[in-house]
This record gives structure tokens, C-alpha cells and sequence, in this order.
């Protein structure tokens, strides 16, 4: 049964992580070809990264950085996942693991899913690099009602990271946890600073061996539409050739371990969750190192959103969740995400109590482009592809379980200190109810007549996990016009079927529950098109209202409606994290 596969990959997932040798994290000098040496003379230390930013202490620890390759291996022999030179050429980055990973086990640690709704149609120029080729559809990990027009998803760590085979793909996505992270509205001032979304895995799809790359599905329209061929038998022969992988002692020479942390609730006052030491980290070790999608201006992270105010819509724009989770500088419009696994729940420390520090990788061309920095922004603006990345460096030594934490600045530091001396609960906070609550408590859905005398709270709705494509043409159906007879013209009605992968968030469409079978515990709904319901899915306004029977409970949910949830909040804190001065280009 589903809850037993799920409860048997959780327990094999707590063993994989039990497994683990504790040591010290990678601090190598990673290469694109396994025949290329690494530097350890502090001249191949990129200018930014050889200046201080804290004190000469700083600067002692940045040699420790670089001072031997054998220490690197040691820390890299007992690294589960690398970020290295893709096995595909001219790819990029790619993800590989470097030991054996059962059949339906998650590949890497569970990461967080940012929501991008209703970005500004005049700024979202600027987030073309990831619009294009990182964003996942909202759709994949229910997000898609956090707004009216199109959401996106943005999802750090193999979701990005791990390139895209149609045919050759060994890791399927997971769908995410939702909770506020014990910062309700009504009391917190980290309500809607954060992400609700959290835990997205990628489990295996069968069996993968140590060395091999990691490769996510992006479905055969994304390569169709940038003219990438890859439907014959001939191409798929030639890439199978081409995706071999890499040795593990190749990835533990040149690659960089990117499992070193995890995500547990934080300790830090209204945190929320935060990122953990995995082992024991020593002073200048490499934590990890984390690719940046480039925003050339910070416009780009507004969004667009209708609301009724009275009888009238009123249209307000808003800094996007994403803000919190970028870096950038005060004097200049630039803002880089990061999107390596776990990267996104470093908390700030503060700027005497942080344990890491941000600096530029000191990763070889093309995966880091040291030349970017001198660059102008509409220079930046022009490069379609990534090119920039961060290595997160350990202050000092760093115990196993222990949260690793940077500083953000002082301007993010004043910013939230006077969010937090000026925040209040929002209005009507104490009647607000998060889906995710319902979903988990509510075992008897109430009926649209039931909800005249017993209402649910104002921003819930109902929705059902239906294909109106799949069953537009099911002649053998038996319901088919069974309702006509009693509910009059206008009418179809159909019987609700499972079939695979029905239960994805894709299939997720509003829906008034209009009876109940209590004997039998199922439904019956009229379906509802949605702003974000696909073509192919939309239910044709001349058929009428659309009835579907026969719908179980765990086919329902409750959902918030659009621009309802916490990151909506008007007074969410929205700042993005601040590099230091030395690091940040003087153009």
C-alpha cells in the first residue's frame, strides 16, 4: 500500500542517514578534468576572496582553506553527494551521488520549495534565466493557488541542480510538507518571512550505482521547445554513452560535497527551520558551494496581485517571498539566488555569533567566471546562463548537529529589528485557519448546504484531484448522465476512477462538494475550472455544470485561496541578505 512504501523509504532513509561516517567537510580546489592539479598558493585566490571582511583573523582562516589537497580527500571520502563537471558535455554543473542508492529512496536531504506568484509582467524580464530553465511549474508542488495568474516554484537542490534526461531519468520528485514552522500570524513576526513549503525529496527510480549522475525529468516539451532532439533511438544510444558517470575517486578529487548540512527546526527566535552540520566541520573547511542564478534587478522580484477591496478590484504590487532567500547590496540593483541543496536555511547569527562566512567559489571556469565581477549590470543582464557561485566556509570549528549560521549584514539586521519593535498581528489573524490544519483533522467533508449552517473559515476551499482530459471520453463509464434525470438540463456526470499519477498536485482543480455517502464515506462534486487549469483540463462552459461521483476522501482537499497564506501578508518582513563589502563588485 502507498503509507506502507512511504513508512518503509522513511525508515530507509533514517538507516542511510544513521550510515554516515561523521568527518570533516571537502575543502578542496575543484577542477573540470581529473588530469588538472589543484592550486594551493594563496596567488589563485580570486581578489574578493583573499581580502578581509571581519578581521585578519578572516584572513588566517582563508589560508587554512587552501593549505593541502590531502586533508580535501579525507573530508571528500566520506561525502555522499557531489556537485561536479556534468557526465552530459557542455551541461554544466550536474549532481552525482558516491555510493550505491537503493530502489525508492530519497536521493538527497529535503529541501525547501519557494512559490513566485503573478510575477510583474513588466519586471519579469529580469528573472528569465530562471523562469527559463530552473522554474518548476507551481503545479508540481502545490503551489499553484498562491495566485491567480502563474506560479513557480522554485526548488534549490537537485530540482535545479540535477540536469534533465527524458529517457534516462532516475529520480522522481516527492510531493512537499506544509506548516508555518511554529510561527503563527497571531503571534509571530517571522510569519510570512519564510517559506511554508519544506521537505520536497526526489526519491530513486530504481536502483542507482556509486559515481552515476543524477537526472530529473523536465518533461519532453522543455527540450522540444529549445529545439534539444532527443526522441529517436539513435540520440537516446548516443546519450546513454554520453551519461556514464564518473568514478567516485574523480568526484572526490575534483567535485564538492554538498551534503554537509540538513534542515531541523532552528533555535533562533523566529527562524523557524534552519540548516545543520551534518559532521563535524574544521576551521576554513568548505561547507558547501552553491551556483547563483543572477537577477540583475531586484524589480524582478515584484508581483502583481488583484484584490477586492469593497466592490472594486484594486491592484497591489508586493516584494516577492523569493526576496528573503537573495543576496545583494545596497548600492547596487543586483540579486543572486543560491540553489544548492539546504543552502536556503543558513540562518542569520549575527555579526559576532555566525560560525560561516560567504565567499566566491574558488571553482574553475566554466561553473565560476571570476571576469562576471568586474562586469556592468547590463553586461551581467546579457549571459544566459549561470556563471557565478558562493563557497560557505567554516569560521571555526563546527560540531556535528550544530546549526551553521552567516551574517547578513547590518542593514538586514536594522531592517529586522525594526519590523520586529513595529510588527503587529494583521486584522481578523485569529480567524484564519491554514489548509494544511484542515487536512490533517477534518475526516468528513461538509456538503455545500452543510456549509450554509456550518461554514468553513473564509479562506478555505475545497478541492478535487480530477482529469476532466482522462475521462472526457470514457464511454464505458457507467455514470455517465446519470444526474440529468434528477438535477435537470445542463448536466454531465461521470464516476470517479483512479488511474496513475492522478493524485499529483497537476490534477488538483476546485470543486463543491454537493453529497455524501456516509455508509461508504464518498463524494460527489461539481468540478470547477481554475486560472491556472491547463488547457487540455478546462471543462467546456456549454456542458454545464459537471458532476463527478463515487470520489473518495483522500481525493479531496482543502486548500487556501489565492493571496490568503502567510507570504502574503502585508506586513511580511522582506529583505534580501547582504554581502560583504569586499566581496561585492565594484561595478
Amino acid at each position: 500500500s502507498p503509507s506502507l512504501f512511504f513508512f518503509t523509504s522513511f525508515c530507509c532513509y533514517l538507516l542511510f542517514i544513521h550510515q554516515e561516517v561523521l568527518a570533516v567537510t571537502d575543502n578542496e580546489c575543484a577542477t573540470q578534468n581529473s588530469d588538472t592539479e589543484c592550486a594551493d598558493s594563496e596567488s589563485n585566490i580570486p581578489p574578493s576572496l583573499s581580502s578581509t571582511h571581519d578581521d585578519a583573523d578572516e584572513s588566517a582562516l582563508l589560508k587554512d582553506l587552501l593549505k593541502n589537497d590531502e586533508k580535501s580527500l579525507i573530508a571528500n571520502s566520506n561525502c555522499n553527494m557531489f556537485l561536479a563537471t556534468s557526465s552530459i558535455p557542455n551541461s554544466g554543473l550536474g549532481l552525482f551521488t558516491a555510493i550505491d542508492i537503493p530502489k525508492h529512496i530519497p536521493i538527497a536531504r529535503p529541501d525547501i520549495v519557494i512559490q513566485v506568484p503573478d510575477s510583474h509582467p513588466a519586471y519579469d524580464f529580469n528573472l528569465k534565466i530562471w523562469l527559463n530553465d530552473y522554474a518548476w511549474d507551481g503545479s508540481e508542488s502545490g503551489g499553484q493557488n498562491e495566485g491567480l495568474t502563474r506560479v513557480s516554484s522554485a526548488m534549490p537542490g537537485v530540482a535545479m541542480l540535477a540536469n534533465g534526461h527524458p529517457e534516462g531519468y532516475n529520480a522522481l520528485p516527492f510531493k512537499p510538507t506544509v506548516d508555518e514552522a511554529d510561527l503563527p500570524r497571531t503571534t509571530s513576526p517571522g510569519s510570512g518571512a519564510i517559506s511554508h513549503y519544506y521537505n520536497f525529496s526526489f526519491y530513486s527510480q530504481a536502483a542507482i550505482q556509486a559515481g552515476n549522475e543524477i537526472f530529473v525529468n523536465y518533461g519532453r516539451s522543455w527540450f522540444e521547445e529549445r529545439g534539444i532532439g532527443m526522441s529517436t533511438d539513435e540520440s537516446a544510444k548516443s546519450n546513454e554513452k554520453k551519461i556514464s558517470g564518473r568514478s567516485v575517486q574523480w568526484l572526490q578529487k575534483n567535485g564538492r560535497c554538498v551534503d554537509n548540512l540538513e534542515v531541523k527546526r532552528s533555535k533562533l527566535p523566529d527562524a523557524g527551520r534552519g540548516a545543520f552540520a551534518t559532521r563535524p566541520m574544521s576551521r576554513g573547511s568548505i561547507i558547501t558551494s552553491t551556483p547563483l542564478v543572477q537577477i540583475p534587478h531586484r524589480y524582478g522580484l515584484m508581483m502583481s496581485r488583484t484584490v477586492k477591496e469593497g466592490k472594486k478590484n484594486k491592484i497591489i504590487e508586493a516584494q516577492q517571498l523569493m526576496m528573503n532567500y537573495c543576496y545583494g547590496y545596497p548600492n547596487s540593483t543586483i540579486l543572486l539566488f543560491p540553489y544548492a541543496p539546504v543552502v536556503n536555511f543558513i540562518n542569520h547569527g549575527g555579526e559576532d555569533d555566525h560560525n560561516a562566512i560567504v565567499r566566491w567559489s574558488t571553482m574553475k571556469k566554466p561553473h565560476h567566471n571570476p571576469p562576471w565581477l568586474t562586469e556592468t549590470v547590463d553586461e551581467l543582464a546579457k549571459h544566459k546562463k549561470t556563471g557565478l557561485m558562493f563557497d560557505i566556509i567554516a569560521k571555526r570549528d563546527i560540531e556535528i548537529n550544530e546549526e551553521v549560521t552567516i551574517d547578513y549584514g547590518v542593514e538586514w539586521e536594522n531592517a529586522w529589528n525594526d519590523h520586529i519593535e513595529s510588527w503587529e498581528p494583521p486584522p481578523n489573524s485569529e480567524k484564519y485557519s491554514p489548509s494544511y490544519v484542515f487536512n490533517e483533522v477534518v475526516s468528513k467533508i461538509r456538503t455545500v448546504e452543510e456549509q450554509k449552517s456550518f461554514p468553513y473559515p473564509e479562506n478555505l476551499q475545497t478541492a478535487c484531484f480530477y482529469s476532466y482530459e482522462r475521462y472526457k471520453n470514457d464511454k464505458n463509464n457507467p455514470d455517465k448522465n446519470f444526474a440529468a434525470g434528477k438535477i435537470g438540463e445542463g448536466v454531465t456526470a461521470i464516476r470517479w476512477k483512479y488511474s496513475r499519477g492522478l493524485l499529483e498536485f497537476v490534477f488538483l482543480r476546485p470543486c463543491h462538494i454537493v453529497a455524501r455517502d456516509d455508509a461508504k464515506m464518498l463524494y460527489m462534486a461539481v468540478m470547477r475550472n481554475a486560472p491556472y487549469t491547463k488547457d487540455e483540463e478546462m471543462i467546456p462552459k456549454e456542458i454545464g455544470n459537471h458532476f463527478v461521483s463515487h470520489i473518495p476522501r483522500q481525493a479531496i482537499r482543502f486548500v487556501d485561496k489565492p493571496y490568503t497564506t502567510d507570504q502574503h501578508l502585508r506586513n511580511a518582513f522582506r529583505h534580501s541578505m547582504a554581502l560583504p563589502d569586499d566581496m561585492f563588485p565594484n561595478a
